[in-house]
């Protein structure tokens, strides 16, 4: 018994339970953070022991600096509700943040993962993926007149969990499924890099189907970036003329072909039209309009130090009664980037952009190809949502970022 037996299978748990169950979520956590305390020694392998040595590295957090930084994400919200306000949401808000501390120090306590180790985890993503769009294939074919009828009210095809945050990992798999076919990966036979490549492609094709526009948005835009970082690297420019001929001709494909998607798109543009007019309070586009403008007029407020974390619930609610009386859900700022200005401000985006993006440059670790793919994921759905104000969206890039740094870190 060593350590890795453990770290591993909680991984996967951890990896699966992102999809459809928080509670799950969280356990598996928790017996991550147990499993980075503890130690198995070869004369007692059964009998778990305090990993003194994992210790050690986590009261030495900036020997791994890339991993220890993020978690300044979490302390940038811890003092800015030292800024008062509403105890309750600032006490909930920390929660929820607590695994960008807590994840990181714990891949910092575990032994490297090999290559081998976080490819399988890619592996599991792509296979428990696709298991699950099987499923909601299956529920779609039997119910298609209904969920077409949703389709047309703004509705989401059901999916387990949020289905924004279903999407995203959907696009993950896609891009992790590339990655391991051109990594000519395989667990035990040949042949299953074939499997890799299908696997890929029907997620891929799934994903219009299932039509959520901020999974399309980041799977597209990690094509775009990856088709160019993979052109100019190689200098075969015929191959990136051929990916922007794909981001325009696909989409328009599945126009015409998918009714899901094409309804997805009447939708947004009546949606549009209805905003324009003054006149779409009730609809998903307008309320995510209208969250960045009372996003953006709190930040001019606040420009330096922002409004707090502890005040933004009960002024975004001031605003909205204020100024948008029709719209029945107030809503944060669907813009990661915009909710920092406007609860922490010009000084607390600061502090947020470096400890969000010095793991990229840290070594020029952009010069990896998966943690670049990683991070334009990550870049392209915090501009549609505020993603690190949610625990599917927190756990998503603590994981899959941790898992990457840990394996980059050489042990001296």
């Amino acid at each position: 018994m060593t350590k890795t037996y453990l770290i591993i299978p909680f991984c996967c748990l951890y990896i699966v339970s992102m999809s459809f169950s928080p509670a799950l979520l969280s356990s598996s956590m928790i017996a991550l953070a147990v499993a980075a305390l503890v130690t198995f020694s070869p004369a007692r392998p059964w009998i778990p022991a305090l990993d003194m040595e994992a210790f050690r590295k986590l009261i030495r957090p900036w020997q791994q600096p890339a991993l220890g930084i993020i978690g300044l994400l979490f302390l940038l919200v811890f003092f800015s509700g030292l800024q008062g306000g509403d105890l309750h949401y600032w006490l909930g808000r920390l929660r929820i943040k607590l695994p960008l501390l807590v994840i990181p120090l714990m891949f910092i306590m575990f032994p490297r993962f090999r290559e081998r180790q976080l490819f399988g985890l890619y592996y599991l993503l792509i296979g428990w993926m696709s298991l699950m769009c099987i499923g909601i294939g299956i529920n779609y074919l039997f119910h298609a007149d209904r969920i077409h009828l949703l389709i047309q009210q703004g509705q989401p095809i059901p999916t387990p969990g949020n289905h924004i945050r279903f999407s995203v990992l959907m696009a993950y798999a896609v891009v992790c499924g590339v990655y391991l076919y051109w990594k000519k990966y395989y667990w035990k036979y040949l042949w299953e890099r074939k499997i890799i490549l299908g696997l890929s492609i029907f997620l891929f094709l799934f994903m219009h189907l299932l039509s959520v526009r901020s999974g399309l948005v980041v799977l597209y835009s990690t094509i775009l970036v990856m088709g160019l970082y993979y052109t100019f690297s190689t200098k075969k420019y015929v191959i990136g003329m051929v990916v922007i001929t794909a981001l325009i001709s696909i989409p328009v494909l599945a126009y015409q072909l998918v009714p899901s998607f094409r309804a997805k798109i009447e939708y947004m543009k009546y949606d549009r039209w209805m905003h324009r007019h003054e006149m779409g309070a009730l609809y998903a586009d307008s309320g995510r309009i209208i969250s960045l403008e009372v996003g953006y007029e709190i930040f001019k407020t606040h420009p330096w130090l922002g409004i707090g974390v502890g005040h933004i619930q009960k002024e975004v609610n001031r605003i909205f009664q204020k100024e948008h009386p029709n719209l029945p859900n107030p809503l944060m700022p669907h813009n990661q980037f915009l909710y920092v200005l406007a609860t922490t401000g010009i000084l607390g985006l600061m502090v947020f952009l470096t400890a969000f993006f010095f793991p990229l440059f840290y070594q020029r670790n952009y010069r990896h190809p998966m943690l670049l793919a990683s991070y334009t994921v990550f870049v392209s759905i915090n501009m549609l949502e505020h993603n690190l104000e949610n625990s599917g969206g927190i756990a998503f890039y603590a994981i899959f970022l941790s898992l990457l740094l840990n394996h980059f870190h050489q042990t001296p």
